[in-house]
């Protein structure tokens, strides 16, 4: 029985399907710094799209809602042929507003490479 568990931590087969992360709190915490790791739909009633993000800082792992500057900026750096494990997003919440009479949250992005990050903050 010891050697099947021994088995299984050197070539885990599982994936991670489902996972209870905490939502970055903007309001309470404006700046989050992160990688993006993937997008995924969260709600059962009403389904949104959200990102699993890894704080650069901490190590932990959270899920940051996808607004539309947030999900432009990652379609542009696919788009650029950036590598997303290598790009630290820094997202900054700037405030809410209103456009066409809808509720809006606004939000300041700026990206750099991991080694850029940490040669800069370390």
């Amino acid at each position: 029985m010891a050697n099947q568990k021994e088995e299984l931590k050197k070539a885990n087969p599982f994936v991670t399907v489902t996972e209870n992360l905490p939502f970055h709190d903007f309001e309470k915490e404006s700046t989050f710094t992160g990688i993006f790791e993937k997008t995924v739909i969260l709600g059962k009633d009403e389904p949104f799209s959200c990102n699993v993000m890894k704080d650069v800082l901490t190590g932990s792992r959270v899920f940051v809602k996808d607004a539309y500057s947030i999900k432009e900026s990652i379609a542009k750096c696919k788009m650029e042929n950036r590598d997303l494990n290598e790009t630290v997003f820094n997202i900054t919440f700037e405030g809410k507003t209103e456009v066409k009479g809808k509720p809006f949250n606004k939000f300041t992005i700026q990206i750099c490479t991991l080694d850029e990050f940490n040669e800069y903050y370390r």
